[in-house]
This record gives C-alpha cells, sequence and structure tokens, in this order.
C-alpha cells in the first residue's frame, strides 16, 4: 500500500508540473514564434501520457496473485515499461518531422522574451521534478518512474537546448531552433531505447545481481545443517525476485527433519531479503 500510495503522490505531482510547464512552453512558444520552445513544451505534455502508463504499471503490479495469474502481475509493469519506450520513440519522430520541415521551409519571425521565459521556467521546474521522481522511484524500486525521473532529467538539458537555440535565434540565426530541435528528439529517442532494454530485460527471466546471488548462498550456508548447496538459480520477476535451491544435508536424516531444514531455510531468505517473492527449496541427501 506504501508503494501505491507513492506511486499516486508522484503520478499527481507529475501531471500538475509537466500539465504546466507544457501548456505554458506551447503557448509561450507560438506566441513569442519559437518552433524550438513549442517542441520542448510538446515533449512537457507527452510526460503526462508517460506519467499514467507509470502509474498503470505499479497498481497492477501491486495486485495480488490471483488463478489467472498465480506468481502474480509484477511483469505488468515491464510490459507497459515497453509501450511507454515505443510512445516515446512517437512522440522523438514528431519533433524530428517538425524540424526537418522547418529546415526546409526556415520560418522568418525572430522569437520574442515570452519563449525564452517559458524556457527559463522548464528549465528551473523539470530540474526539481526529475530530482524528486527519482529519488522516490529508488524508494519504491519502480523501473518505469525511475525511467519517468531520468527522462525528467534529460528533459533539463533539452529545455537547455531549446532556451539556448531560441536565444540565438533572437540574435538572427533561426537555424538553430529545428537543429536544437533535432537534439531533442534524439535525447527523447535515447531514453526510449534505454526503457526498452531494461523491460526487456525484466521479461527474460535475467538472473538477480551476482552480490544478491552471493549473498543468497551465504544465508544458506549459515544453516548449521546445511552441507552444501548442489543448486541455487534466480530469475527476476518485475522487481522481485525467484529462487530455486537445492541444498544437501545428511543422507540419514528423516524426511520431516529435512522437511524442516528447508522451512527453515525458507523462512530465513524470506526474512533476509524483502525483495523475494518465492523460494523452492530442495533437499538432496548428501553423502559425504
Amino acid at each position: 500500500m506504501e508503494r501505491l500510495g507513492t506511486a499516486r503522490r508522484l503520478t499527481l505531482i507529475s501531471l500538475a508540473t509537466n500539465g504546466f510547464l507544457g501548456v505554458f512552453k506551447v503557448v509561450g512558444g507560438l506566441i513569442g514564434h519559437s518552433s524550438v520552445i513549442v517542441a520542448d513544451g510538446i515533449d512537457s505534455l507527452s510526460d503526462m501520457f508517460t506519467t499514467l502508463i507509470a502509474y498503470a504499471g505499479v497498481r497492477i503490479s501491486a495486485k495480488e496473485a490471483d488463478d489467472g495469474h498465480p506468481y502474480g502481475h509484477e511483469r505488468f509493469e515491464a510490459v507497459l515499461g515497453k509501450i511507454l519506450a515505443l510512445f516515446l520513440v512517437l512522440v522523438a519522430g514528431g519533433v524530428v518531422w517538425n524540424a526537418l520541415d522547418e529546415l526546409r521551409f526556415p520560418v522568418v519571425n525572430r522569437p520574442t522574451y515570452l519563449a525564452l521565459i517559458a524556457g527559463a521556467v522548464s528549465i528551473v521546474g523539470k530540474f526539481l521534478l526529475s530530482q524528486y521522481t527519482i529519488r522516490e522511484a529508488k524508494k519504491i524500486k519502480s523501473t518505469v518512474y525511475e525511467a519517468d525521473g531520468k527522462n525528467y532529467l534529460n528533459d533539463v538539458l533539452s529545455s537547455i537546448l531549446a532556451l539556448l537555440g531560441a536565444y540565438l535565434a533572437t540574435r538572427g540565426w533561426l537555424i538553430f531552433q529545428p537543429l536544437f530541435s533535432l537534439f531533442i528528439a534524439f535525447n527523447i529517442f535515447r531514453v526510449a531505447l534505454s526503457l526498452y532494454r531494461q523491460s526487456i530485460s525484466d521479461l527474460t527471466d535475467q538472473a538477480a545481481n551476482p552480490e544478491v546471488v552471493q549473498r543468497l548462498r551465504e544465508t544458506i550456508l549459515s544453516h548449521p545443517r546445511v552441507r552444501s548447496i548442489d543448486s541455487l538459480r534466480t530469475r527476476m520477476h518485475g522487481q522481485r525476485i525467484f529462487v530455486d535451491a537445492e541444498i544437501g544435508v545428511e543422507w540419514s536424516l528423516t524426511l520431516l527433519d529435512a522437511h524442516h531444514i528447508a522451512e527453515e531455510v525458507h523462512d530465513k531468505i524470506e526474512l533476509t531479503f524483502p525483495d523475494v517473492k518465492h523460494i523452492m527449496v530442495h533437499v538432496n541427501p548428501s553423502i559425504d
């Protein structure tokens, strides 16, 4: 519930901030004759959609396991992450299209100071939003929200370039507006590619971090009656971990005693590693 509450708060703050900045930049860019500020504003408005996708991912992944999804819903966050990445590619494509169009048919009006003010406000707003989003995303271990935060931090650079392009255009160098718009599109595409790769990783049973695996191994071997670890496999399930372990115990133990050892190992892992969602402990007889 805490994770969902944090996600809801992040969503509301992000929607309000991006909505204000997006409208301010689009209106300021249109009135102030700055295509690069308009492009930056469209990027901010698109961030509202990405935030809604991120919230949907966290909300669905928080659902309890059911008959249709007995292992839980965590991977839905990665699925929606792929959708978010594809949407960002479309946004980048739209910015590229408009920039190339402006290179072919250059504008003649120089931007006004209203466009510059909109760009400056965006830099401050996006930086504050990015720091808050990344910090909270790490607390709830959300891939899509962290990607959202990195996208906002990337937007700071985009807004700086947009402001610089608009300023240079006020001095007569109008070509810098579409050129910097192309760079903004490149930054959006780079974030999309990073998110897509992370989502693919989350969906392909990637093993847990080697440090986590080593800690798991040490935890299992710390049990006084575990003689060996015959097999230890992990796989990521969204942001949670599934563990399959085969342990060696004294071969002459009764079935009940061996079962108790497996239960104790299971409970210790569950207590020590809150990110572990499921543990399967199989007991093998050890002759040595």
